[in-house]
């Protein structure tokens, strides 16, 4: 992989997390991103999730907060050391997530791990490079 590519992968996996997280932070729209995950388990063969009580959004929001924010920082910051720890970050979290589903079975946890598998692998090609550096406009 190239140093331009990358910085391009980082990009897209910004770009992903973005639309994944950003709804979590949003009060009131995280209850019908939370619905939507919920219907989207059930239709895949899980169960429709229940309704968060406040204390449990607000832990989801905070979430969605941080998740968001170290994304956009992630974004303006593009370096291969970041790439490499979020490409960690990304198995450990997809071990988690597969931890969750042996204990729920619910397959959109299944489908979230194995998402974060293959951005934490491919992250992590950053290991065979010397040098990212993106381009500058």
């Amino acid at each position: 992989m190239t140093p331009s590519r990358y910085v391009t992968l980082q990009k897209a996996v910004c770009g992903y997390d973005i639309l994944a997280l950003l709804p979590f932070a949003l009060p009131f729209v995280n209850v019908q991103h939370l619905a939507t995950m919920g219907q989207v388990n059930a239709l895949l063969g899980g169960d429709v999730w229940p309704v968060f009580d406040p204390i449990q959004l607000m832990m989801v929001q905070l979430l969605g907060v941080i998740g968001t924010g170290w994304t956009v920082w992630r974004w303006r910051n593009v370096s291969r050391e970041i790439g490499i720890f979020e490409g960690g970050l990304r198995l450990l979290v997809a071990a988690t997530l597969l931890g969750a589903f042996v204990q729920t079975g619910q397959p959109l946890l299944l489908m979230f791990a194995g998402i974060d598998v293959v951005f934490g692998v491919a992250l992590l090609m950053g290991l065979r490079l010397r040098e990212v550096r993106p381009a500058t406009v």
